[in-house]
């Protein structure tokens, strides 16, 4: 089971989403709603996210 890294809750809510080219994968803490990124297993920042949902095709 997966922990939320700030408060260590085991109540996450993942989604999956294709954006541009990759796989990115965000997860939510439902107790702190702390919100983190990753794609292919790598932490991926908030700013990458949107860079890649930017790019043009």
């Amino acid at each position: 089971m997966k922990h939320c890294p700030r408060c260590h809750a085991g109540r996450l809510v993942e989604i999956a989403l294709n954006v541009g080219e990759r796989k990115v994968r965000m997860q939510s803490c439902s107790r702190c709603d702390t919100r983190w990124w990753d794609s292919d297993g790598e932490h991926l920042p908030l700013p990458g996210v949107l860079d890649l949902a930017a790019a043009r095709r």
